[in-house]
């Protein structure tokens, strides 16, 4: 056995081990209380577990600069008979990463996609109208949210809804917005945010309060793997072909722009 064999031996071991440790049961830290003008950050999550998933740049904000985290659930997911556990799971992992938590109307939408926002006009708009008016009561600074090619139908609608929604507020209203990937990589990034060790075991165990979604797909384990995958793609893709790899290990691609004046404008010349 040569050393690279080795190495992806004790890889494999490694993860092994991983998926032997128990879920979500870490000890919940202190509620951080922010200050009352703190500046807000939203995360429009398609499904309970992206709040984590794409809960780097959030909570370096949150850690860092002081941000008011707000995750707003768009889905509880697609089956019926989990959603209320679902939802005490969401609850959890949001506590464990000190962001807050804000149901519309108590609730969720049952249905976010591409078809739903073509054929169900009426239940869009109600939608459109609602998430208008969770921006209006919380003035957010930075919006976090798929884009709008992430292959899952939920993840494309959520990117149509949360833009939709902007597109009805006052020009005198404006924010950040970063688009995030999951499902599939976005086709022109324009930034890669560093990820430090602290950060990724937290977003970790914030991920095994869901339960029920990483016992069947144990996704939690390989998200460091991802994690340095976006390294070796961002150095090249944000910055220039054939450039040196950053400095760093684990990071996370956005898209981000700037949305003034009832129109999305480019926030960087470069990436």
């Amino acid at each position: 056995m040569n050393s690279y064999q080795q190495f992806v031996r004790e890889t494999l071991e490694i993860l092994k081990k991983a998926r032997k440790i128990p879920l979500g049961k870490m000890e919940f830290p202190p509620k951080s209380e922010r200050k009352p003008d703190a500046p807000v950050g939203i995360i429009f999550a398609p499904h309970p577990d992206d709040e984590c998933i794409n809960g780097g740049l959030p909570l370096r904000l949150l850690r860092e600069h002081d941000f008011r985290i707000i995750n707003v659930p768009v889905t509880l997911g697609s089956n019926l008979g989990r959603r209320a556990q679902r939802k005490k799971e969401l609850e959890n992992a949001c506590r464990f990463l000190n962001f807050e938590v804000e149901f519309i109307n108590e609730s969720v939408f049952s249905e976010i996609t591409p078809e739903a926002r073509k054929n169900e006009r009426e239940k869009w708009n109600l939608a459109i109208k609602q998430i208008a008016g969770t921006l209006e009561k919380f003035q957010p600074k930075i919006l976090f949210f798929p884009h709008e090619r992430d292959r899952h139908p939920t993840h494309c609608g959520t990117n149509f809804l949360v833009f939709d929604a902007l597109r009805k507020m006052p020009e005198t209203f404006s924010c950040i917005t970063v688009e995030n990937e999951f499902w599939q990589a976005l086709e022109s990034p324009n930034c890669l945010v560093e990820l430090d060790e602290e950060i990724v075991g937290d977003l970790i165990n914030a991920l095994t309060f869901h339960v029920g979604e990483v016992a069947r797909n144990p996704y939690h384990i390989t998200f460091p793997s991802w994690l340095i995958d976006n390294v070796r793609r961002g150095s090249e893709i944000v910055g220039k072909t054939g450039a040196d790899a950053q400095n760093f290990n684990f990071g996370v691609l956005h898209k981000i722009s700037l949305f003034k004046n009832g129109k999305l404008q480019p926030m960087f010349e470069k990436g």
